[in-house]
């Protein structure tokens, strides 16, 4: 699909704590016109993130360039969402992309897409700013107000499906909302709340609109009508599936074919400006470079780390096809590589951007970082297009351990850590047992540990991961979310029979057959076997690599080493053939702030033990004092 078209532009542009990270896309012919993609805010962008990546190519394919970005303090961008003035910094970012697009050369016709809650900095920027021809408003929300109650409700809802969070977080503010790992501060949720389009629309002189509402959900005459009052030229349109493309098992969003059509059939032929468009009068900060320098201050609210330096991360392009974010301490050589390939569908930077936390603070503290997105998700296209939204087949298997055999050969590596989740964690799993130069393989939270013929989990795995899912959301905490979620009682009580088609009652039954053989073999009344898994850890010890699991409470993939594995899982962890990290509350992608402190604390304080540094040394001596 995207052969024949020059190969994206990774890169930073900005100053200070407002360098945004951005991606160009050309297309074959010089353009005149040009679009910026402002992405949803939060779990919405996550969910969003290929979905845009599709727009852009199909634009460039049209003839249009197109810039893709990272607000400030998201995904690969400098700072966090910690920092005060969030609004007004999106706002900024949106400009940054801008005058990255008119510098790209010839591109004076430029145009902006906000998705969702994006179109509130989308508007603000235009507000300010002359010389933006046309604005595609795509399922906007109109009023910040009812996008804070959606989020304060997602958190409610997350929280109710969370095992109990016995922790407390350090760093997290009580006023602050925490939805699915992203932090909206308090005056984050004061300054949404006050953000209202219509309000707004009355400033801006843009002289074509699109408004692409979803089909499930009332119009706002309201923005249309102060828009067509500004004598713009307004196209309403509609798109259905909005919540197939929106969810939260990615692996499963359906590409909203209807959606991309319209954006990209209006983009390519909403009339040109009938006189030239100012640019900017703000001079440009836009400083397109190839490497972020990222300092202590910039990577967490708090005190930074003790002997914590400043890093530099750059673009990493493995053949053609694999897109990373290589982070580095800043003037310091590495011995340790750390790889972190994407979880499921999500992009490199991970859920609520917990692989950006990590590759930042591990690279101060003297260690190389790579996170790595594998075909299909983030800048990764699937070079197999049946495969384009399956983290789990082979393909990403071979694609993640060529990089790895590509990365060894990097000067002065002397240890590959590979650390992932979920998915990810499955990947680097079958990718030791295959051979890939590993040292040592950090999995969390991993699901399912092999693949059968249709390749998905095989039939005992999967059996087993539909009797957990059937029995965490049949519990009190977790049926009110499963009951919206999938859309009432009668909804919930599908998705009940779903899991009981794909296994779930044979799930039971292989779990407690599991566990009446474990209590046998202990009481000598069952001769002592070896689940495949159990041979494959015990091999991957005999072959020197160390094998480290790391669990949150009620993690499916942990009750089933413990029940399958039985008696020798149990003998491997005894033996410190293996090991294994449970963390108190937590939820499969470590999203509660607690947890999430937790889990980067004993996966430091491992790290120190096993990859020496001075500096990681020194914070583990330091935390252990305290």
């Amino acid at each position: 699909m995207n052969s024949d078209l020059p190969d994206p532009e990774a890169m930073w542009c900005g100053d200070g704590d407002a360098q945004c990270f951005a991606t160009l896309h050309r297309p074959i012919e010089p353009a005149i016109r040009g679009v910026v993609l402002c992405n949803g805010l939060g779990f919405d962008g996550l969910l969003a993130h290929r979905t845009l990546r599709l727009i852009a190519y199909r634009l460039a394919h049209a003839g249009l360039a197109v810039v893709r970005f990272d607000y400030p303090g998201v995904g690969d961008s400098s700072g966090g969402d910690w920092q005060p003035n969030r609004l007004a910094a999106w706002s900024a970012g949106v400009g940054t992309a801008v005058e990255l697009l008119r510098e790209s050369g010839g591109i004076d016709d430029v145009q902006i897409m906000g998705f969702r809650g994006g179109a509130i900095p989308a508007m603000m920027y235009a507000q300010d700013h002359a010389g933006i021809s046309g604005l595609a408003l795509w399922a906007p929300v109109v009023r910040g107000r009812s996008f804070v109650r959606e989020m304060q409700a997602l958190a409610k809802f997350r929280s109710a499906t969370r095992p109990n969070q016995p922790l407390m977080a350090k760093q997290f503010p009580d006023d602050s909302l925490e939805v699915v790992g992203f932090e909206f501060t308090a005056q984050t949720v004061a300054d949404l709340l006050g953000a209202d389009l219509v309000s707004l629309a009355g400033s801006v002189a843009v002289p074509n609109i699109l408004i692409l509402e979803r089909a499930d959900t009332p119009v706002d005459d309201d923005l249309n009508a102060v828009f067509r009052a500004n004598r713009s030229m307004v196209t309403l349109e509609s798109f259905d599936g909005y919540l197939d493309f929106m969810t939260d098992d990615e692996t499963n969003a359906l590409v909203p074919e209807r959606a991309l059509d319209c954006l990209v059939d209006w983009h390519v032929n909403a009339p040109r400006p009938t006189q030239a468009q100012p640019n900017s009068v703000f001079p440009s900060r836009c400083e397109p470079r190839l490497e972020l320098v990222v300092t202590p201050a910039q990577m967490t609210r708090g005190d930074p780390d003790p002997g914590a330096s400043a890093i530099v991360e750059r673009p990493v392009v493995f053949g053609s096809q694999l897109f990373g974010v290589l982070s580095q301490p800043h003037n310091h050589t590495v011995r340790t590589l750390i790889v972190i390939p994407n979880t499921g569908s999500v992009n490199r930077c991970g859920p609520g951007r917990l692989h950006v936390d990590w590759a930042r603070r591990w690279a101060a503290l003297g260690y190389a970082v790579l996170r790595l997105d594998l075909g299909g998700a983030g800048d990764s296209p699937a070079a197999d297009a049946e495969t384009e939204n399956q983290p789990y087949a082979p393909q990403r298997i071979a694609e993640l351990s060529a990089v790895l055999r590509e990365v060894e050969s990097w000067p002065g590596i002397e240890a590959i850590v590979a650390i992932g989740t979920c998915s990810g964690a499955f990947n680097i799993l079958r990718a030791a047992i295959e051979g890939s130069p590993i040292g040592a393989a950090v999995l969390i939270n991993p699901l399912i540990f092999s693949l059968g013929e249709d390749h998905l989990a095989n039939a005992r795995d999967r059996a087993v991961l539909s009797a957990n899912r059937l029995k965490v959301g049949l519990t009190t905490r977790s049926w009110d979310d499963v009951r919206i979620r999938h859309g009432g009682a009668i909804g919930a009580g599908r998705r009940v029979m779903t899991l009981l088609r794909q296994g779930a009652f044979r799930g039971y039954v292989t779990m407690f057959g599991a566990r009446v053989k474990r209590s046998a073999t202990r009481l000598h009344l069952w001769p002592a076997g070896s689940a495949p898994i159990v041979q494959e850890l015990r091999s991957l010890h005999d072959h020197g690599l160390r094998v480290v699991f790391a669990f949150a409470d009620d993690e499916p993939g942990d009750m089933y080493l413990r029940a399958i594995g039985g008696v020798a899982f149990e003998q491997l962890v005894e033996q410190r053939k293996i090991e294994v990290v449970r963390i108190a509350g937590g939820d499969h992608v470590f999203s509660p702030p607690a947890s999430r402190e937790q889990l980067m604390f004993e996966l430091t304080d491992w790290l120190a033990m096993n990859h020496p540094i001075q500096s990681a040394t020194a914070l583990r001596s330091t935390r252990s004092a305290s």
